[in-house]
């Protein structure tokens, strides 16, 4: 038996995986969200334009 099975075979904690995937998922439909909702168009309007400001600040 490989060490990789052998370690995998004794993981007993599915609890910790399971979290992190909801976690992750729950992380991005939320960036998704903020993303797509339409009151963020100022601040993206805003990042647009970075590149050619040519280091000016507001």
């Amino acid at each position: 038996m490989s060490m990789k099975s052998d370690v995998v075979s004794k993981f007993t904690e599915i609890w910790l995986p399971s979290t992190a995937l909801i976690l992750f998922l729950t992380v991005f439909f939320v960036m998704l969200i903020f993303v797509w909702k339409k009151s963020a168009s100022g601040f993206y309007a805003d990042a647009e334009r970075l590149p050619f400001d040519e280091g000016k600040r507001k």
